[in-house]
């Protein structure tokens, strides 16, 4: 069962992710710094906090050009926010905790989700990197979204691997490691204190 502070608390950091259109810059670099890597570099791969300071605001808000396309931070936050709020409403109508492994799986979609081609057109879902499989997988909806939807990549799909949820999502040499943007997102929201 969740206290009322530890909802309350919850509540007031996701506040600070801010709305669409005015979720703070600082937030998006803090998030890019704990989850961009080098593939190309010598001792690959490496962190590279310092894609941070690449971040420019786009059609989709803030955003980061990663080998002609682009991860669509802001779109991130707002929907790991959503999902992050979804899931606190289901755990007090049921007046439970939340299941801290679905909602991870969660948030990594939400990162997938957000990222566009060099025309700023957004892919439903960006394998990057992820190992692919054969058939179909279940894909949470996120926010905006109602019901389940199946999404096939590539013509076979992508298996619900590590990769998946939390491997690298490659952009050329440069890549986010789904992981750790989740952690990160994690630790902004303090979710430990209402996750079991």
């Amino acid at each position: 069962m969740l206290s009322p502070d530890a909802v309350a608390a919850l509540q007031e950091k996701l506040n600070k992710f801010g709305k669409p259109g005015s979720v703070p810059l600082p937030l998006a670099r803090r998030l890019i710094e704990a989850s961009a890597w080098w593939h190309g570099h010598p001792q690959s791969p490496t962190r590279a906090p310092k894609h941070s300071e690449r971040v420019v605001k786009g059609p989709h808000g803030w955003e980061l050009p990663f080998g002609g396309n682009y991860f669509l931070v802001e779109r991130a936050v707002i929907c790991s926010k959503g999902v992050i709020s979804e899931a606190l409403d289901q755990a007090i109508a049921s007046n439970s905790v939340i299941d801290a492994k679905a909602l991870r799986g969660r948030l990594g979609t939400c990162i997938r989700e957000s990222v566009a081609n060099y025309n700023h057109e957004r892919y439903d879902y960006y394998q990057g990197g992820a190992s692919p499989g054969g058939g179909r997988i279940r894909i949470l909806p996120t926010l905006g979204e109602s019901g389940p939807r199946v999404v096939t990549l590539d013509g076979g799909g992508m298996r619900p691997s590590d990769d998946a949820c939390r491997g690298f999502m490659h952009f050329g040499v440069q890549a986010i490691k789904v992981d750790d943007f989740v952690k990160a997102i994690w630790k902004e929201a303090n979710l430990n204190s209402v996750c079991a």
